[in-house]
């Protein structure tokens, strides 16, 4: 699966989910299947795929879809941003119509079977009802302060010898209690007692005539770890009608990493691990609660998902030292100390998508500077979008169009094709969410506008991709986006995460891969390592884990997404980015067209 760039950024919310809830989540095996979708789906992309559709209180009509994409669309109305999810699917089966294979991914270079998909019929025309929630984060707050936070050094346990104690005892077992524990022996050497092979022993320490002060081999008790569970926390949506899809998607690429740590005997070989959710509904407000909820039960944040809400929360977390990895790449996240941004930015894959459009057109039509434009959905989301549109056309031989912007619940497109094809635009870059992305290419087609759409691919999902709009897409699209396609057994990453969903009877997800996986995965392994190197230091303290964040280097991710370097001040990934074309024989309905692609424009960029 590719690594896109999730699009936890909109702020808009269509219906309210159940209540926020907060739950732990052992290390048992996660077989989280996908949710029905609310009647205020007009349009069922589900259904669309193959999957079971969504129920819908349809307006009568006769109208059907034509099997050849030569007919222009001519109705775009009730358009939702909501993806439909199938009504029920068995977590551990397939449901029959999916088009996804049962066994394990190809390689990246064999293409899947041929779908086996039903006749499709036009859906539904429905008037939806849709509530914006107004949330408290704006779409441009001011970036977070750089300056770093005061880290206080590790303070070890420490126990010093109050008594002498006979040599002879050197290699006997000692009590749980004494762990730590240093005593002087009358020839003036000293002994411990630790851990040494499962037992507790007196072992020598040195010789030395001085007061001997022992460390303990074990961290003192902090939030979230009680001597013996390290407890993480995990702000994400499972409910949400739009955002809840990607939310489960990443819950479980979370899960089954943590379940890995744990059946190698936990954080250190010691320290089980556990994840404590929380319901955000992809509410910055209610994200803000559920930290005040949570934060004295977990020593981090595994997954703070959503550009909005990690707006709201990055000053709480500063102010409190406490540590996070916010699922969404908004350049500003770089500089917040608090924060582990993973993958590469949304302003760098825009940049590196118009790049790569500018070398090819510059192919057939030497010395002529091409018209790029955008398209953006208006929220902080959206706006990180433009800013590497403009950031590109500052660096890149083009010609800036017009950057139309959308409402986050806007359903036709008439307006903004129309502004593009009158510009005369050759390429537009969007950033939106997915369904809006059909939307634009579906009008376009209707209004015979022929440019090259290149999405972000937070704004892309391969839903919207049928037998019927596939060729649009496949003739007229590429995505941007970090890491490998599904299956592409070269990636490691790749490898170790289909081998530890299946460890975790997590056959759902091997069978219908999600961007979300891979997203998630790369998470719970940077906060692995962030663990690790805490321990390292005998501090699990709020302190102690942000002074393991400054120094703890590079992730490895195994090629499934770019790697950060946490220990600088700046925690930039490289500006390398994997260019797609849309192909509906391949899962995801994505493969690579130019990998590890990078322009000089996105390696200067900077927020």
């Amino acid at each position: 699966m590719v690594v896109l760039s999730l699009l936890f950024a909109g702020s808009f919310l269509v219906g309210c989910g159940p209540a926020p809830s907060i739950r732990e989540v052992d290390a048992s095996p996660v077989t989280t299947p996908r949710q029905g979708t609310p009647e205020s789906v007009s349009m069922d992309l589900t259904s669309m795929r193959g999957g079971s559709p969504a129920t819908t209180k349809p307006t009568p009509t006769t109208a059907t879809t034509p099997k050849s994409v030569t007919t222009a669309v001519t109705t775009i109305v009730g358009l939702t941003n909501t993806i439909p999810e199938p009504t029920t699917v068995a977590p551990t089966s397939l449901p029959p119509t999916t088009r996804l294979a049962t066994t394990a991914a190809p390689p990246t270079t064999r293409p899947r079977p041929a779908p086996t998909k039903p006749p499709i019929t036009a859906p539904p025309v429905v008037t939806v009802a849709v509530t914006v929630v107004t949330t408290a984060a704006p779409a441009s707050n001011p970036p977070p302060s750089v300056a770093p936070l005061p880290v206080a050094p590790p303070v070890p346990t420490a126990t010093v010898a109050t008594a002498t104690a006979p040599f002879a005892v050197l290699g006997r077992a000692c009590r749980q209690k004494d762990i730590g524990l240093v005593r002087a022996t009358k020839e003036g050497s000293a002994i411990i007692c630790a851990r040494t092979k499962k037992q507790r022993r007196w072992v020598a320490v040195a010789t030395t005539t001085a007061p001997v002060v022992a460390v303990s081999n074990r961290p003192a008790v902090a939030p979230g770890f009680d001597g013996t569970t390290i407890r993480i926390g995990l702000l994400t949506t499972t409910t949400n009608p739009i955002w809840g899809p990607i939310g489960r998607a990443i819950s479980a690429g979370i899960e089954a990493h943590v379940a890995a740590i744990n059946r190698r005997g936990g954080i250190s070989g010691q320290y089980r691990l556990v994840v404590v959710k929380a319901e955000t509904n992809y509410d910055p407000t209610e994200t803000l609660t559920q930290i005040q909820a949570t934060k004295s039960g977990v020593v981090a944040y595994v997954s703070l998902l959503g550009t909005p809400s990690t707006e709201a929360a990055e000053p709480v977390l500063r102010g409190e030292s406490i540590v996070a990895s916010p699922a969404s790449q908004e350049a500003r996240w770089a500089t917040a100390p608090t924060l582990l941004p993973v993958f590469n930015s949304y302003q760098v894959q825009a940049i590196n998508g118009i790049a790569y459009f500018a070398e090819q057109f510059a192919v057939t039509n030497p010395g002529v500077r091409p018209l790029v434009c955008g398209v953006s959905v208006t929220t902080s989301f959206g706006e990180a979008g433009s800013e590497g549109i403009r950031a590109a056309a500052q660096a890149l031989p083009i010609t800036l169009g017009p950057i139309v912007g959308v409402a986050p619940t806007e359903t036709a497109f008439a307006s903004a094709v129309g502004a593009l094809k009158g510009a005369g635009c050759q390429a537009t870059f969007l950033t939106v969410g997915p369904a809006q992305t059909l939307g634009l290419v579906l009008t376009g087609r209707q209004l015979a506008f022929s440019n090259r759409w290149i999405i972000m691919g937070a704004s892309f999902s391969d839903r919207i991709v049928t037998p019927q709009t596939g060729p649009l897409f496949e003739q007229g699209a590429w995505v941007v986006g970090d890491g490998t396609q599904w299956g592409d057994e070269s990636v490691n990453g790749m490898v170790q995460m289909k081998a530890e969903l299946l460890a975790s009877d997590n056959r759902y997800w091997t069978e219908n891969p999600d961007v979300g996986l891979s997203y998630g995965w790369a998470q719970a392994r940077t906060i692995e390592q962030l663990l690790e190197a805490a321990v390292r230091r005998n501090d699990l303290s709020r302190a102690g884990l942000l002074a393991a964040s400054q120094t703890m280097g590079p992730v490895d991710l195994g090629g499934i997404g770019s790697p950060i370097d946490y220990s600088q001040s700046v925690r930039l990934a490289n500006a390398r980015t994997t260019i797609f074309n849309v192909d509906n024989s391949y899962r995801n309905a994505i493969r690579v067209l130019a990998r590890d692609y990078s322009s000089s424009a996105a390696a200067a960029y900077r927020r």
